[in-house]
């Protein structure tokens, strides 16, 4: 299952000071504190700067009564400037995501269907689906950096005339809200701020956007033949350029349904004690056990 990762930033932020005062030999940072560090670095310290496997995307329910027309869903991926996101919550330390699929790596989709914000042609999809007057909910798990996030979205969709209204949940209640097991509420669900904890393979990060995962961890209502039959001969083909293709192609038929806006796979930013070399897996979690000195 896709793994949580739910520091926040007073969490971070004691750790650093603990780092500081010799408790730790290795932490994670805050994206904010990431300047003020490097500017001040501690003695013996070194400076990780990396993108991990962590996918963030802005979920858009097409179960939901006000989102099952393609235009309006449409609306709010052209009304959405994911630069700001970037630059506001990142501090540019990472760059737009093309979709699950960690930027850099070979099986990238080269980009995005809507490759930036189109204020005027989001109002214009609003116009032509008849829809004026349209307040969604925007659920979001309550922590400084996905928060940030929302409000940028919320503040993004307002030019173009759609009001969305940030619901913050704890991490378990969360994670409640698009469980089918719950009840019904998760075909009430309107837009949903999230990240999971990727792999290195297309595969690992594709599978949960089955159609078998709609109110499990598919809380876009996507729900596609095509994806699924696609899905099937990924994990079956062995030739990597056919590999690419596939994988490339699932991710324009997530964009194309409207239910997707792909934002960026989070940065990794830690400092550890130079004088010896960490082991940090692809998600971002450090493994200690196999910390080693350097010599």
């Amino acid at each position: 299952m896709p793994l949580s990762d739910s520091h926040s930033a007073r969490s971070l932020e004691s750790a650093q000071l603990a780092y500081e005062a010799n408790s730790f030999g290795y932490t994670k940072i805050a994206i904010a504190a990431t300047k003020g560090v490097k500017e001040n670095l501690p003695p013996d310290t070194t400076v990780i700067e990396a993108q991990s496997t962590r996918y963030q995307w802005l979920t858009i329910n097409a179960l939901s009564p006000r989102l099952q027309g393609l235009r309006v869903r449409q609306a709010v991926q052209y009304g959405v400037d994911v630069n700001q996101i970037l630059t506001g919550v990142y501090d540019d330390l990472t760059v737009r995501s093309t979709g699950v699929v960690q930027p850099g790596t070979r099986f990238a989709r080269p980009k995005n269907l809507i490759e930036g914000p189109d204020y005027d042609k989001a109002a214009a999809l609003l116009a032509e689906a008849g829809v004026s007057d349209l307040t969604l909910s925007l659920t979001v798990m309550n922590d400084s950096i996905r928060t940030a996030a929302a409000q940028i979205i919320q503040a993004s969709l307002e030019q173009v005339g759609i009001r969305v209204e940030i619901q913050p949940y704890d991490e378990a209640a969360f994670w409640s809200v698009g469980d089918k097991t719950q009840g019904e509420g998760y075909k009430n669900l309107d837009l949903a701020l999230m990240d999971f904890a990727g792999g290195v393979d297309p595969s690992e990060n594709l599978v949960w956007f089955r159609p078998d995962q709609i109110g499990v961890y598919n809380w876009s209502g996507f729900e596609s033949e095509d994806f699924e039959a696609s899905y099937q001969q990924l994990v079956a083909e062995m030739d990597e350029a056919k590999r690419i293709a596939i994988s490339n192609h699932m991710e324009d038929l997530m964009e194309a349904s409207g239910t997707f806006l792909f934002i960026c796979h989070q940065p990794l930013v830690a400092i550890h004690r130079s004088s010896f070399e960490p082991v940090i897996y692809p998600d971002g979690h450090p493994s200690p056990a196999l910390f080693r000195r350097r010599a």
